[in-house]
């Protein structure tokens, strides 16, 4: 008697919404994107993550993550060299930085990357600074956010 292969009942640990938003970035022709919270005090780590799970659920190829959280102005231009070598390798990197606002670290790996996701945390995050982000980034080079649900 053969059995028939079971379907896993666990529930995937990447929401519904980061899945469809990842099949979403996969149409763009980015090679490299960076995930750009907008307010001080939001970490971009589970959502990089979550879009590496996906990747790798999906079996994108090759991603490199480069955790640029608390990176100092001199880390993330070296860190920016370290991506621009990944990207012509042929592999595709997702960049997790702190706000711009609050740390210049992440703005030469958010300027060398193609594209940004920007993390805004409902009804806390500051327009002002998500303005700036916005600016620092470039509108043209934002294909979506993520909002955030406020810290308990």
């Amino acid at each position: 008697m053969t059995v028939p292969h079971a379907v896993p009942s666990t529930p995937p640990a990447v929401s519904r919404e980061l899945q469809q938003m990842w099949l979403s970035l996969m149409r763009g022709g980015w090679k490299s994107l960076a995930v750009v919270p907008t307010d001080r005090g939001t970490s971009p780590r589970a959502v990089t993550a979550a879009l590496l799970e996906m990747a790798e659920l999906h079996d994108l190829g090759p991603f490199k993550l480069i955790d640029a959280e608390g990176a100092s102005l001199a880390d993330g231009a070296r860190m920016a060299q370290e991506l621009a070598s990944a990207v012509a390798e042929g592999t595709r990197a997702v960049v997790a930085v702190d706000s711009l606002v609050g740390s210049l670290g992440g703005v030469p790996l958010v300027r060398e990357a193609d594209a940004a996701v920007l993390l805004v945390r409902l009804g806390t995050s500051d327009f002002a600074a998500v303005r700036s982000t916005i600016e620092i980034v470039g509108r043209e080079r934002i294909l979506g956010a993520v909002a955030l649900r406020p810290q308990a």
